[in-house]
């Protein structure tokens, strides 16, 4: 449980980060922050696959009807 505990405190802090880079880049700060731009891209690219998949399964459906 110790280690469950440790890796969504590990998340949590990831999340933060990432909220704070778009905010700095909202406000208009040049965040130059690499660690929290990489982490951001990680997050986009295990989130676009799933995109695509329901895209793509969308359109299918239209074609084929």
């Amino acid at each position: 449980m110790k280690n469950f505990h440790y890796i969504v405190g590990k998340f949590n802090l990831a999340q933060e980060s990432v909220v704070m880079t778009i905010k700095k880049q909202l406000i208009g700060e040049k965040a130059k922050a690499n660690a929290d731009y990489s982490l951001l891209a990680i997050i986009m690219v295990i989130m676009l696959p799933q995109r695509w998949a329901i895209y793509l399964g969308q359109k299918e459906k239209t074609y084929t009807t």
